[in-house]
């Protein structure tokens, strides 16, 4: 077992590329004490009619035959110091949002991760995060 500590951060983006251009939000897990770009990170996409995440829970659907084209469902990655070129996708889980704010996003997550070798990892605890930076949705 090993555990993560850093900051959290979130972002609100009008739209994603692989999210047939709906509204999107991001969690960003980043370790401080590694290279630029190492961490994880999650893509939730929102429906149309919502300004901003909705507290509720938000679950993985398989997105194997279609990479990233399932509306609803979240993906996510994470990117390893210890593992060189190595990626892992979402494969299974959740995220709940127990409290949503501008200001801040809490919730829990419990996340089944896999890279193309079939090696898995679990992501599973509470987080808080912060804004990435101050946003102006057009």
């Amino acid at each position: 077992v090993e555990y993560f500590e850093g900051p959290v951060y979130f972002e609100l983006a009008k739209q994603h590329s692989g999210f047939r251009q709906i509204p999107v939000f991001k969690l960003h897990f980043i370790n401080p004490n590694a290279q630029k770009g190492k961490g994880f990170g999650f893509i939730i996409p929102l429906s149309q009619d919502s300004a901003f995440i909705r507290a509720e829970q938000y679950s993985v659907e398989s997105t194997k035959d279609e990479f990233l084209s399932s509306l609803g469902t979240v993906f996510g990655y994470a990117d390893l110091v210890k593992e060189k070129n190595t990626l892992y996708f979402t494969e299974s889980g959740s995220i709940s949002i127990s409290a949503s704010s501008f200001e801040e996003v809490a919730g829990n997550m419990n996340m089944l991760l896999m890279d193309e070798n079939g090696r898995s990892m679990r992501l599973k605890g509470r987080f808080n995060a912060r804004p990435l930076y101050t946003q102006q949705l057009n």
